[in-house]
């Protein structure tokens, strides 16, 4: 795992947490596909706002970030919606990992979910070890009457 991606999470994660009040409006425009409108998009922003010392760009081809430190570049995917579905072949979160797996630059999937029930989690650490993507960190909160998840999986060879 690249030394600084601990610490390019905890920077993401601790902009949510600052920011999560946000994400009630956001919950009440979920689509009937459960995935909602401006999830991933929010994320985006807060996470590029979390990162400026890296100078993040936004990409709209392979991972969604990209972040330059000197002469290294690295690349994370970004997930989020009201749902966890994590099985390893519908899964968006395992997605977000397994798809870029292999690319020199690519760290990981930063995901931000629904996380009021713990099974789903436990399932989600269960079967990363099944899909070779590992689950790193996450921490949960609560937003309202919702629980979120915010974590990160990084492919089982980092």
């Amino acid at each position: 795992m690249p030394a600084d991606l601990l610490n390019i999470f905890h920077r993401v994660a601790e902009r949510v947490l600052d920011r999560r009040d946000s994400l009630i409006g956001l919950e009440r425009c979920s689509s009937k596909a459960g995935s909602g409108v401006g999830f991933e998009a929010w994320l985006k922003v807060e996470a590029m706002r979390a990162l400026i010392d890296f100078a993040p760009q936004a990409c709209n081809n392979g991972p969604d970030l990209e972040l330059k430190n000197g002469d290294s570049r690295t690349t994370i995917e970004l997930k989020a919606a009201t749902d966890l579905n994590c099985t390893p072949s519908e899964g968006l979160h395992m997605k977000g990992v397994c798809r870029y797996t292999g690319s020199p630059d690519f760290a990981g999937c930063i995901f931000l979910a629904d996380g009021g029930c713990e099974e789903r989690l436990e399932n989600l650490a269960k079967i990363s070890n099944v899909a070779q993507v590992q689950l790193v960190e996450y921490f949960r909160f609560p937003v309202g009457k919702r629980i979120w998840v915010i974590g990160l999986l990084t492919p089982k060879n980092y």
